[in-house]
């Protein structure tokens, strides 16, 4: 036996370290005297309780036993959709200045920038027809843009005919969500959401000062547009509406997202919020641009505060769910097997951040032998996940990660392939805090100190 070679290890303090298995997702604390017991092989001088447990969680193992572990639970790729964005147009009355449709778009593809109600009913119809061949027990469509409010013809045209879609072995109606800056209010809009029971998933980078840093109007001049977001989302708010709010991180608000998630579940009580990690555009042109791994703990602090309220935060929720129950986090995002995007023109791919440039995109929906399980994009894409991923091999955060975002990947390194540069480090302050939770929880902090890490640098300005 030996310790694995795929252990985070860590100081808690000066007496003791913490230690992370990835296999399984188990922890321990042992002395730093064990510790060096361990490596050296002197098992003799460590309590049998002790060696018994880090065996039980996979922190002593057998030569060989990393590879065959993970062999074991590599599963094959596979194109089973059962989401599907529909990008009813890529423009917008917002000049975001960390947009990736916008700052991604190609220019000869601009005329394509509007759904038509047919198209958006091919798309439909693709999308059903793939749910009964998979037999998924649910599925979800989501109305992306640009701002799909500037479509709501399309939006009336299709959201009966979603929630039409049945399938064998459905558990429930086809969820629709959609996600809008919130600019743009409709009356008749709302009413058609109640009726059929759609969410609706308002774009709020924090408090006033936050917001109108980076989400101001298309034009010279742009203004701050929260006052009007903020309005119009306690409007839909008060018909009874299921509320989701999306905040993009970057400089302008990152370094004090504890502050607004108290903001988000007091003054805006959505039942579901999502800090989008920082995005990369194209030639490095996001000038919010920053490092997750600066603001990690702050994004565990914040899932803390929503949680207090019974708020679920969707970045930090879906790793720590499969954590607690000992399960590898595959994938973290849907482009990955899961998710069909369909352009404005028609075109199927798996990435809504690329649509604009219509990168990894082919077939159309308009073609009715098009059947987006036969197509390479989604092909590749199916098997994009860390334990399919050579680079990955011998990280310590393999099954927890999920590989983090495809386009970030391919928009930095180019090639959907390489790590997402704003993941490793992430997961690395997520396992830290991990530790560091249940290393003063357990009251071993109080007993034997904490120490503590030497903080990153801000890059706020």
């Amino acid at each position: 036996m030996r310790p694995s070679k795929q252990l985070y290890v860590t100081d808690l303090s000066d007496t003791w370290k913490g230690i992370y298995s990835p296999f399984g997702h188990h922890m321990a604390f042992v002395s730093n005297e064990t510790w060096e017991n361990l490596k050296k092989g002197h098992y003799h001088l460590v309590n049998d309780a002790i060696i018994r447990y880090l065996v039980e969680s996979n922190i002593l193992v057998e030569e060989g036993f990393e590879e065959r572990w993970l062999r074991s639970k590599l599963r094959p790729p596979e194109v089973r959709l059962n989401a599907m964005y529909l990008v009813i147009t890529q423009k917008c009355n917002f000049a975001c200045r960390y947009c990736v449709v916008q700052e991604n778009i190609n220019d000869t593809l601009r005329c394509q920038d509007r759904m038509s109600p047919y198209i958006a009913s091919l798309a439909v119809d693709l999308f059903e027809r793939h749910l009964r061949r998979i037999q998924p027990r649910d599925a979800r469509v989501t109305f992306y843009g640009g701002e799909p409010m500037l479509n709501q013809e399309v939006i009336f045209h299709v959201v009966p005919k979603i929630k039409a879609i049945h399938y064998p072995n459905q558990t429930a109606t086809v969820e629709i969500v959609m996600i809008t800056n919130g600019y743009l209010y409709n009356p008749e809009i709302t009413e058609l959401f109640k009726k059929y029971g759609v969410g609706v998933c308002v774009s709020i980078d924090g408090k006033k000062h936050h917001h109108d840093m980076a989400r101001i109007t298309k034009g010279s001049g742009g203004k701050g547009t929260f006052d009007r977001v903020i309005e119009n989302y306690k409007k839909y708010y008060a018909t009874g509406l299921s509320m989701g709010i999306s905040c993009a991180l970057g400089r302008h608000n990152a370094f004090d997202i504890p502050e607004i998630a108290e903001f988000f579940a007091k003054d805006l009580k959505g039942r579901f919020v999502e800090f989008q990690t920082p995005y990369q555009v194209s030639d490095e042109g996001n000038p919010l641009w920053v490092s997750t791994s600066e603001i990690a703990e702050r994004l565990m602090e914040a899932y803390e505060v929503l949680r207090s309220y019974g708020i679920v935060e969707g970045t930090t929720y879906r790793r720590l769910r499969d954590f607690m129950r000992g399960r590898i986090h595959y994938t973290d995002c849907g482009a990955p097997g899961s998710q069909l995007t369909i352009a404005p023109d028609g075109m199927l791919g798996p990435c809504h951040s690329l649509v604009g440039s219509r990168t990894f995109y082919a077939g159309n929906v308009a073609d009715p032998n098009c059947d987006p399980v036969e197509l390479d994009n989604f092909q590749e894409w199916s098997g994009r996940f860390p334990l399919n991923m050579p680079i990955c091999q011998g990280c310590p955060f393999i099954t927890i990660c999920g590989g983090g975002c495809p386009y970030n990947a391919y928009v930095s390194a180019g090639s959907i392939w390489a790590k997402d540069p704003q993941v490793c480090g992430y997961m690395e302050e997520m396992i830290e805090w991990i530790l560091r939770h249940l290393w003063k929880k357990t009251g071993m902090a109080g007993k034997h100190g904490i120490k503590m890490r030497e903080k990153r640098p801000q890059v706020l300005t």
